[in-house]
């Protein structure tokens, strides 16, 4: 038995860590069941990259660093792990001609600067330098500027 039976809930090991929920409160531990991060947030995610997701009090996500450090603030409705150095991201925005919530995925580097523009709903992660992504229920491939290599179609 590597992780005992104690925890709330226990994500995969990656990154040689596994964030584990105790009492209602987040930490990272080692495959020795060592604790080696204790966080204060809502939610925590896997390290991808060095960097895991984190939400706050204001239900927002941001990341931090293996030393538990801030390393992009808490500013999205929503992120996806990294994958390639890129990260997919959305924030939810009221339509009144809906009369309901939308958003439109984009992809933020590890400085958590937008680097592709919110323009998809559905973005997938980076695999060998292109991500497969969907507009207006149709497939196609974007690389790590934007651009696509195969448009959108059905």
């Amino acid at each position: 038995v590597v992780v005992p039976i104690e925890y709330d809930m226990v994500l995969d090991f990656s990154e040689g860590r596994a964030a584990v929920k105790k009492d209602r409160e987040w930490s990272y531990i080692d495959k020795n069941n060592k604790t080696v991060l204790t966080t204060e947030y809502e939610d925590v995610g896997s390290f991808h990259e060095g960097l895991a997701k984190f939400k706050d009090s204001d239900e927002k996500y941001g990341f931090i660093n293996t030393k538990g450090e801030v390393v992009i603030e808490a500013q999205f409705d929503h992120v996806d792990d990294f994958s390639e150095g890129l990260a997919g991201f959305w924030n939810e925005e009221w339509n009144d001609e809906l009369y309901d919530y939308e958003y439109l995925y984009g992809y933020i580097n590890t400085k958590g600067e937008v680097v592709i523009e919110p323009n998809y709903e559905i973005a997938y992660k980076f695999k060998h330098g292109i991500a497969k992504v969907e507009v207006d229920g149709k497939i196609g491939y974007i690389d790590k500027n934007g651009k696509y290599i195969w448009p959108p179609s059905e």
